[in-house]
This record gives C-alpha cells, sequence and structure tokens, in this order.
C-alpha cells in the first residue's frame, strides 16, 4: 500500500487559516486533495491535523466533506505522522508519502514520479525537495516506509526532528 498523508492546520503564522481558503471549485486543500487523488501510485489519502481547538474548524470541514484524518500532537508532528500512520493501518513495508497542505497546486504525475523511483530503486527515503531542487517549491513529495517512520518515531530526539517528520532522516 502507498499511504499519503498530508499534514494541514489553521495555525500558520504567516497566513492564518490558509488551508480553508477559497481556491478553484473549493478550498486550498480540497484543491490539494483533489490533485492527489489523480495520482495512479497513492492507494489511500489520510489528513494529519492536530488536536488543537484552532484545528475544530479543520476537522469538522473535513468530517462534513467526507475525507478522512487524524487528530494528534501540534508540536510533535513526527508522532502525528507515526500516529496517523497507524491509524490507517499500514505495514511496515509500505510507503508513505509526505504531502504538506501548503502545496496545493502540486502536480499528480511528479507524486507518481517519486513514488515510481522509491519503488523500483530499493532506497530507504526519495525527496525531490532536497537541494539541488529538482522542482519548484509547491512540488514537494518525500516517500519512505512506515518501518523507517516507526524507528524515527522511537529514536529521534532532537526537537527538531520531532518538528520536521523527515528531518530525523535526512
Amino acid at each position: 500500500m502507498v499511504l499519503a498523508i498530508i499534514q494541514a492546520r489553521m495555525g500558520a503564522t504567516r497566513l492564518p487559516g490558509k488551508v480553508l481558503l477559497p481556491l478553484g471549485r473549493g478550498t486550498a486543500l480540497s484543491e490539494e486533495l483533489s490533485r492527489v487523488k489523480r495520482a495512479k501510485r497513492i492507494d489511500k489519502i489520510v489528513v494529519a491535523t492536530t488536536t488543537s481547538s484552532a484545528d475544530d474548524k479543520l476537522a469538522e470541514y473535513l468530517k462534513e466533506s467526507g475525507y478522512e484524518y487524524f487528530r494528534g500532537s501540534e508540536t510533535d508532528v513526527l508522532d502525528r505522522y507515526w500516529q496517523t500512520a497507524k491509524n490507517a493501518g499500514i505495514k511496515s513495508s509500505d510507503a508513505i508519502v509526505r504531502l504538506t497542505a501548503d502545496c496545493p497546486l502540486i502536480d499528480p504525475a511528479v507524486i507518481d514520479e517519486v513514488v515510481s523511483t522509491y519503488l523500483r530503486g530499493g532506497y530507504d527515503f526519495v525527496s525531490n525537495s532536497l537541494e539541488p531542487y529538482s522542482y519548484p517549491d509547491g512540488m514537494d513529495c518525500e516517500v519512505f516506509s512506515f518501518q523507517d517512520l516507526e524507528r524515527a518515531a522511537r529514536e529521534a530526539t532532537l526537537p527538531s526532528h520531532r518538528e520536521h517528520v523527515t528531518f530525523y532522516f535526512w
């Protein structure tokens, strides 16, 4: 299985509530979800948001719109991802695609290319958002196994590793 987890929250400091701002035929988040659904290599999508009351409106929107979501820690994003994956019923060798709600115009073909590279290459981690950058901002996509996410969740101790899901991998 290939599980896409989109991290989203309402509390962005530069533009609060941006994930629910109007874009296209819906919101920024619904536009991104629509694009991720068109990726052929994705089997399941879950939005990972927080248990903060600031994200109650987002959770209600996701519920009303029929999107699958999970609520976890606001500050320990690595744990939120791990808990989201566990809750989604993923197996240790299954792949996780990390996406952020900051990329509402992501190209499904880019997602498929990054996932395909991961699946055929025997890699631990594949990303198109490390230097030197291979795609412009907004096309950010990272892929890794649930087994590696679980290991990172157990072993990562630096605050930066807990706040940013893949810093431990880097």
